[in-house]
Parts: C-alpha cells; structure tokens; sequence
C-alpha cells in the first residue's frame, strides 16, 4: 500500500448529536472559544486564525461538539491504555471517525482555503478523504499510547480553560501525527496494531523493541501472509482446514514468507518482546513443539480454527488491526493449553 502524508482527524464526530454527549449546557463553549483554539493552532504553524472557516463552520452546538469529543477521545484513550473495555471502545471509535466524513462541516471545513493552508504547514499535498479516514484508524491503533500522551497538555489546558494552550497543545499532536506516519508508512502502522492486539490478547506489555525491526517492505509482506493465510483455509473445507493450510503454504505461503529476510527473524527472537510471547505461553511461537501442537489442534478443531480465520480474514481487510492481533494471540493461547490434559 503506497505510502503519503495524512492528517489525523481534527473535526471527529461532529455527526453526534448533543444528547449522546451529557447533560451539559450547549452553550459553556461559545464560538469565541473556538476562535481562541484554533487561532493558536494556526498560529503554531505559523498561519493567520482562519476566520472565514470559524464562521462558515461553527455554530455554538458544533463548537460545543467539537469540545465534547476531544474529552471523549480523551476518555477512550485512558480506557485503551488501561485496557478496560477495549473492544468496545474501539468500535466505537471507528463508528465515530467513519461518520465523521458523512457529515456536512466536514465539507464545509474540507472546502475552504484556510484548511488548505493548514495540509500545506503539514506537509500534505493532497486531499483524499479515504485516505485520511484509514490513516486516523490505523494510527489511533499503532499509538495509543503515545496519544494518551499528546493528549494530556490539550486536556490539562482545557480543565484551566485555557483554550489558547489547548489550541497550541493540539498541534502539536498533529505535528506529531505528521512526522510519525512520514517515518513508519501505513503498512508499518497496521502491523504495529496488528502487535498491540496481539500484546492485548496475551496481557502482556506493549510491543517496542521489535517494531524497529519491521520496515514497509517486510510489513506489507507479514500483513499479506496472514491474510492469505486466513483467506485461504476461510474459503477451504471447514473439515479439513489443516489440509487448506498445507495447500497454501506449500503453493505460494513458504515463497511469500521467504522474502522477508532471514535477519529479521533473527533479530525478532532477540527481543525482548518475543521473550516476554515466550514467558507468557510458556513455549517459543517459532519453537517445533509449538507447531506440533498447532498440527494437533487444527486437526481435532477444524471447525473452530475455519471460523476463527474466516473472523480474522474480515477483520484484517476491515483494518481492524488490534482485533485481529487479538485473535491470533486468542489462537496461540488455545494451541499451548490444548497439551494439557
């Protein structure tokens, strides 16, 4: 998947009505408030406060919005990083930046010279909406710690009502957003979630050490091998999944893999992140006792190992990343208690 610089989303869920908010009065942020938050934004890259889109765009309802969701974001990141309920906060964060897209400020913010201006600070040179919206999706996944973060200023800004360092603190994340899309691409994003997920499923910490060893090429290759994998025993026979995997990997599955170098999977295995997979399965994923184990399993559970790649093949084309990362760690783990008696 070609790679270009993206913009998180600024505008999320203005398609949410107030009532979906809280029982706060509409009118605590008037749009003398947006102008404070978005002149310092501006102002951080050097632009004038985009006057002519503040007026065009914002009403006190959706400036009120506006408002509302950075503390919901806000919300669902601390419930992310405390991996409290994270699935449905997931959902319902892709629920929010799909429509998003849908609704008419969108377009009205899209349209004017002023957000123009501003992708030009940025460093983007194009607009493409579904673009846009698949970047915001597959970051939000790959670093929500890392937003947690940058949203910490922006939220301790607005407590004090300071809506100036809100402003400035917001763009800051967006400049961050920025570079760090530039420097890992969207395949990298998405395998990064793929191992958050994966970290998520077995309890364990946040992968770190083994991300740099991935680049875009080698990314694209692990993200394309999962979901021919799982595509490939999907669309099989559900009692002979085993015999569909085998058919794959000796087909096309083994070539594929054998592009990504032989380092790599070195340097993988001495991580620390592939030590704490280790320790926590109690045995190596790359290890022959593990496969034996998966040979076991697939053959006296063909039913559920069919279903569980039909889930993950939707999941991985859907780029729901953590869930899928979450299934195989899910299928790990059923593998290694399969030994027991």
């Amino acid at each position: 998947m070609k790679f270009i610089p993206l913009l998180l989303v600024l505008f999320v869920g203005f398609s949410y009505s107030a009532t979906l908010l809280d029982h706060h009065d509409l009118t605590t942020h008037p749009p003398e408030h947006i102008s404070q938050f978005f002149t310092s934004l501006y102002a951080h890259f050097g632009l004038p406060a985009p006057e002519n889109m503040l007026k065009d765009c914002f009403n006190p309802i959706t400036a009120e919005v506006f408002f509302k969701i950075i503390w919901n974001t806000n919300e669902i990141l601390l419930d992310m990083n405390a991996r409290e309920s994270w699935k449905f906060h997931l959902n319902f964060l892709r629920q929010m930046i799909t429509s998003f897209w849908e609704h008419p400020a969108t377009f009205c913010i899209i349209k004017s010279d002023e957000f123009t201006e501003l992708l030009t600070a940025l460093g983007i040179q194009k607009k493409d909406q579904k673009l846009w919206s698949l970047a915001n999706w597959l970051y939000f996944q790959a670093h929500f710690a890392d937003l947690e973060n940058d949203f910490a200023p922006i939220i301790e800004s607005l407590e004090q009502g300071n809506y100036t360092g809100a402003g400035d603190a917001y763009a800051v994340m967006l400049k961050n957003f920025v570079d760090r899309t530039k420097s890992e691409g969207i395949t990298r994003l998405a395998l990064t979630g793929f191992w958050n997920g994966f970290a998520m499923g077995l309890e364990i910490a946040n992968p770190k050490d083994s991300l740099t060893i991935w680049n875009g090429t080698t990314a694209q290759i692990m993200l394309e091998f999962l979901d021919k994998v799982a595509l490939s025993v999907g669309n099989g026979k559900w009692d002979d999944a085993w015999g569909s995997l085998e058919n794959y990997w000796n087909q096309k599955g083994k070539e594929l893999i054998g592009k990504i170098p032989e380092n790599v999977w070195e340097e993988l295995k001495k991580s620390k992140d592939y030590a704490s997979v280790t320790s926590n399965l109690g045995m190596e994923l790359a290890g022959d006792d593990f496969r034996h184990l998966l040979l076991k399993f697939i053959g006296k559970r063909s039913l559920r190992f069919f279903m569980e790649m039909r889930g993950l093949e939707k999941n991985l084309n859907d780029f729901h990343m953590l869930h899928s990362g979450a299934m195989v760690a899910a299928i790990a783990k059923q593998v290694v208690r399969s030994q027991r008696p």
